[in-house]
Parts: C-alpha cells; sequence; structure tokens
C-alpha cells in the first residue's frame, strides 16, 4: 500500500474522479491503516501581455484576485477532502500558485517531490481522447516525467 499519495485535483467534476477512486480505495482499508494524502490544486495567475517593441512580453497580474482563486481552492479541497478524513486518512491540502506560467505538469511533478509522494492518482480522459491529445495532456506528462507511478483513472467521454 503506497503510504503518501498526491491527488491534483482542479475543481471539475471530471478531475475528482481519482479523488473518488481514492475514497473507495481508503474505505476498503484496514481501519489501523491511516495513508496520507495531499490534495492539490494549481492555480495560474492572470498573465497581461504588454506590447514592447518588436512583440510583447507576459506579465503576470499581482491583483487580489489571485489570493481570491487561493482561497476558494482551498476552501474547494477542504470539503473535497471530507469522505477521506471520515474514513481514517491524513489529508492535506495545498493550493500553488503557478508563478513560472510552465506547464501545469511541472507544477504537479514539484509538489510530487515537496510531498515526497510515492503515488499521484490523476483522472485521465479515455483513450480515444487521449491518443487524439497525448501532446496536451497533463496526466500523461506527469507519468512520464514523474519519479513515482501514476494511477490514472479513466474517465469516458460522452459520445
Amino acid at each position: 500500500m503506497t503510504e503518501r499519495t498526491l491527488i491534483p485535483m482542479d475543481g471539475s467534476p471530471f478531475g475528482e474522479a481519482a479523488l473518488h477512486y481514492m475514497e473507495d480505495f481508503v474505505e476498503k482499508l484496514n481501519p489501523g491503516e491511516k495513508p496520507e494524502i495531499t490534495l492539490l490544486e494549481v492555480v495560474n495567475p492572470r498573465v497581461r501581455h504588454v506590447n514592447v517593441e518588436g512583440g510583447y512580453v507576459d506579465v503576470v497580474d499581482r491583483s487580489d484576485e489571485i489570493e481570491r482563486e487561493q482561497a476558494e481552492a482551498a476552501a474547494y479541497l477542504e470539503k473535497a477532502g471530507e469522505i477521506l478524513r471520515r474514513e481514517g486518512a491524513i489529508v492535506q491540502s495545498r493550493v500553488m500558485v503557478n508563478e513560472r506560467l510552465s506547464d501545469i505538469s511541472e507544477s504537479i511533478l514539484d509538489a510530487e517531490k515537496e510531498t515526497h509522494a510515492d503515488l499521484v492518482a490523476m483522472s485521465a480522459h479515455d483513450r480515444r481522447f487521449l491518443a487524439r491529445w497525448t501532446h496536451h495532456n497533463i496526466a500523461e506528462k506527469v507519468s512520464r516525467k514523474g519519479d513515482v507511478p501514476v494511477l490514472m483513472v479513466r474517465v469516458r467521454e460522452k459520445a
């Protein structure tokens, strides 16, 4: 059994598929087993494009809006972890701001290392979707670049 699991979420029902899978998993554990689960949401700051001679520069907007988004994400993660806590898991919530404006997969990989996770559980589209959009797929990038196994909980697209 894994001891520390990272579950990246995005606030959508699609993104909660891995959470629900882990809820079912934790429910089946022996009463004495208490896995540590970190729920993660990565918040992207707003970016303004400032025109300069020969092109433009991206400038991160440092407004109060990012603080509001962080607070909303933290409240969402706390609520999302309620069932896991009731089942005996030790649940932590973590909100990261993507200050580098990099691919979200990079923030997830950073969190994987910082939390010392030994498993990342993520939602992933079904294979047809994955085959068409692999170069955009965050779960696939985390699986390829990460240091720990990634459990991809497949979510089927409606036809």
